[in-house]
């Protein structure tokens, strides 16, 4: 295979190297009672750690997934959106949440020493999720916008993917 330059031409590309043995580290996985599977990789020089929670979620109705997945972080029966932010920040963690049309996905990653605390702020945001009025009125209003601005931007240009 060659390769063009501007300035000096077609030139040669050196051969690949040898394929080397990919490294996989060790996973340990197990299926809980409650039917969850947890799957946990340690990797020691790296002091971070990183949890996903992936909810089966098919047939939903997107925008309702989308406003589900927007405010479930908004606050728990006994704290706010605010609290649980600078809780996770403490830690030197974070979570959020997202939707596609096959699954609930919360993720997050922190700090190795923050990791029980991630697992309780998610455990309180996955059973007392309060969902205040206000944030999510704003939430809804935040969606219908971005709805109403993609509708325009087809009119507009049409044959653009927005």
């Amino acid at each position: 295979m060659t390769t063009t330059t501007a300035s000096a031409g077609p030139r040669t590309l050196p051969p690949l190297g040898p394929t080397r043995k990919l490294k996989v580290p060790k996973q340990a996985e197990r299926t809980l009672r409650n039917g969850l599977t947890v799957i946990a990789v340690r990797r020691p020089a790296v002091p971070l750690v990183e949890l996903r929670l992936w909810v089966p979620f098919g047939r939903v109705h997107l925008a309702r997934g989308a406003m589900l997945s927007q405010t479930m972080l908004s606050g728990t029966e006994s704290m706010s959106s605010v609290q649980i932010a600078a809780e996770l920040q403490k830690v030197g963690g974070g979570l959020s949440a997202g939707v596609d049309p096959d699954r609930l996905m919360l993720s997050g990653a922190g700090l190795v020493t923050g990791l029980d605390r991630m697992l309780e702020l998610l455990a309180e945001v996955l059973t007392s999720a309060s969902y205040p009025g206000d944030e999510v009125a704003t939430e809804r209003d935040r969606l219908v916008d971005g709805s109403r601005w993609r509708r325009a931007s087809r009119r507009t240009w049409p044959g653009r993917r927005c």
